[in-house]
């Protein structure tokens, strides 16, 4: 997709922002490549015209620019050059280090997943409401259009949530990561799977008679702690 259709970012800071400002900006690069400046840096004496002076060289058209203040963090979200801007108040947000600190067994993303960008999804969002709308096509516009018939599920391995709380007067924007595991399976052999013959399981599996020695032997069968295969969660995927 190296083609002047695709959008292209600046995220950037805007001011003197803090350490934590500065950790979300590395965030948000992150969820928009692979089609954004990674290594763009600003300056303190750098305004917004020194990036719209460059911008139309490397056919970015989006800008998404994070500020601080004493009272709160804002996020600009600008189609350049001639707009439109959307702002946001950010009143909350968990930085990438913070989810895999939280979590029991952290999902550690390849650059491979990284090679392409993620997927888009956008909820809550009214088809009359003009504010609505507006954001809809920034959002769409943001990332490169799907092309369903040519699309290769195994490039899917990111989505962006966009969610539109209308009861609480919020947004609320998500950077998951797509892992596919088989269902309707024991603990134990979704284990198996996942870590294949190589490594330390493969040098165990060598010593033994039996697989069913593997399974006893470490407890594999037991569907304690196991993930749910709930029929709603459940989807199918193309074998491509």
């Amino acid at each position: 997709l190296e083609d002047d259709k695709v959008p292209r970012s600046f995220v950037f800071a805007k001011g003197t922002p803090g350490p934590t400002v500065t950790d979300l900006v590395a965030d948000v690069k992150r969820m928009m490549e692979p089609h954004t400046a990674s290594r763009l840096k600003a300056r303190k004496h750098n305004r917004v015209r020194d990036f719209l002076q460059v911008a139309g060289q490397y056919n970015v058209n989006f800008f998404m620019i994070l500020s601080s203040t004493d009272r709160a963090t804002y996020l600009r979200l600008a189609r350049v050059p001639r707009g439109p801007t959307m702002q946001f108040r950010v009143t909350r947000f968990s930085l990438a280090a913070d989810v895999a600190s939280a979590s029991r067994r952290p999902h550690s993303l390849s650059g491979a997943a990284f090679a392409t960008p993620p997927l888009l999804v956008l909820h809550g969002f009214s088809k009359t409401d003009k504010q609505d709308q507006l954001a809809t096509v920034m959002f769409q516009n943001l990332f490169p259009a799907i092309d369903v018939g040519k699309l290769n599920i195994k490039s899917c391995r990111r989505v962006v949530l966009v969610h539109q709380d209308k009861e609480g007067g919020k947004t609320h924007l998500r950077h998951y990561a797509i892992n596919a595991t088989p269902t309707g399976m024991s603990k134990g052999l979704k284990k198996l799977l996942r870590m294949g013959p190589s490594g330390k399981l493969g040098s165990r599996m060598g010593q033994l008679d039996d697989i069913a020695q593997l399974v006893d032997r470490d407890g594999y069968s037991s569907e304690s702690g196991a993930e749910t295969d709930q029929e709603n969660e459940a989807v199918t995927l193309p074998q491509d």
